[in-house]
């Protein structure tokens, strides 16, 4: 298992945007999301070490994604832990841009990644936006156990 913290303020995938040119029509990835991958993977190759898991190979992956924490949620009755991120965007989202910015360089393709979990919190009090990244490999024992219904 590779673990990893990249204080960054985590952010969810946007949609393709289209614009066309007299009767051709282009579809493009908005420029926020080009840019904040660009950052994520350039943290992302300092830290990983080695080459990409191999194309084929089942990939886990978990993503804690940890925003700042609003103003409203800093009054001193508020509790000083981490909470739970209930708004935009949405989990899936912020695990599909992380997901998309490791390929090439943690696997090839994250096709691999045949098991995720993603968490979207609010920082605890004094504490940065950062991304928690777990990858681990895949047992074949443990793909076809956790798809047992034990019945």
């Amino acid at each position: 298992m590779w673990q990893v913290k990249i204080e960054i303020e985590p952010r969810g995938k946007q949609r393709p945007r289209l614009a066309s040119k007299g009767r051709y029509a282009r579809a493009y990835t908005p420029a926020p999301t080009v840019q904040w991958t660009k950052a994520f993977r350039l943290h992302l190759q300092q830290l990983w070490q080695g080459q990409p898991i191999p194309a084929g190979v089942a990939v886990g992956l978990k993503v804690v994604a940890v925003f700042s924490r609003p103003q409203r949620l800093l009054r001193r009755k508020d509790p000083e832990h981490r909470l739970y991120k209930t708004s935009k965007p949405d989990g899936d989202n912020v695990l599909k841009i992380v997901a998309d910015s490791c390929n090439g360089l943690c696997w090839h393709d994250d096709a691999q990644v045949a098991e995720m979990q993603v968490q979207t919190l609010y920082a605890a009090k004094g504490e940065p936006a950062c991304i928690e990244l777990s990858i681990y490999e895949l047992e074949p024992c443990q793909m076809y156990h956790s798809c047992d219904t034990g019945a």
